[in-house]
């Protein structure tokens, strides 16, 4: 292991590298300058946990499990089976990602990687053979290959681009679209709120009116049968009473 001061950590801040110019062997011999890296002697450790420390928790949280997996795979193979169909993706799902599961799709990648492969090894066996090396030749005769490739990833670049752009205005549609919803929920329980209290009161007003006004229009009570029998009986003898009298005092 290489002494303490010497190690380099992938977490080095990148402003404390320095790029420098030099002249070693290869380019006084070829008349170039290569670049090399050198690196600040601080050096900062950032410890990680292993995975064989993981709780059972966490190792579900950030590993998928065989199961997973194969209905990752399932769902895969069904997507593509849709897509070479000529069907359009199901709502919420892209077939982006996807492209290179066809068999034509594949074919035309691996063929690409190859003739890149050989293009380039042709080119520095080339060299090799005349006691030279060009790296910007290589380049050239790479980009060459990779033409195509080129000219499509910048179309599947722009697609992503919109993909992403209906993406994110299909996310604030459905943000407002829940904003709205618990707006309208609470609007709507106010309003039910203040309309039950209001018919309670209508409610309550009418039936105090009707009975306000049944109570104004009914007629005066009359006595009853009964107390009329009662008077009318002592009265109707009084009167007998004094007709008798009024007889007997002018026969």
């Amino acid at each position: 292991m290489a002494p303490k001061d010497r190690q380099v950590s992938i977490y080095d801040t990148y402003s404390n590298c320095e790029n420098e110019c030099g002249s070693g062997s290869l380019s006084s011999r070829y008349g170039r300058k290569i670049n090399r890296v050198s690196f600040h002697p601080t050096v900062d450790f950032h410890h990680i946990v292993n995975r064989d420390d993981y709780s059972s928790e966490e190792t579900n949280a950030c590993f998928y499990s065989l199961e997973e997996k194969e209905l990752m795979c399932e769902s895969c193979e069904m997507a593509v089976n849709r897509m070479e169909a000529g069907k359009r993706p199901k709502k919420d799902t892209s077939y982006r990602g996807l492209e290179n599961f066809i068999e034509a799709n594949a074919t035309q990648f691996d063929d690409t990687i190859h003739a890149y492969i050989d293009a380039v090894m042709d080119e520095q066996e080339r060299q090799w053979d005349n006691d030279m090396f060009d790296g910007e030749l290589l380049r050239e005769v790479g980009l060459g290959v990779s033409l195509h490739s080129a000219s499509l990833a910048h179309k599947m670049a722009a697609y992503d681009e919109n993909e992403a752009r209906k993406a994110y205005i299909s996310m604030g549609k459905a943000h407002r679209k829940l904003q709205d919803d618990v707006s309208i929920s609470t609007e709507i329980t106010e309003v039910s709120r203040s309309t039950m209290v209001h018919d309670i009161k209508i409610r309550h007003n009418k039936t105090s009116r009707t009975e306000t006004k049944k109570s104004s229009s009914r007629p005066p009570k009359s006595r009853s049968s009964r107390s009329q029998k009662t008077i009318g009986g002592p009265l109707e003898s009084l009167r007998n009473k004094v007709h008798d009298t009024k007889t007997v005092l002018n026969p």
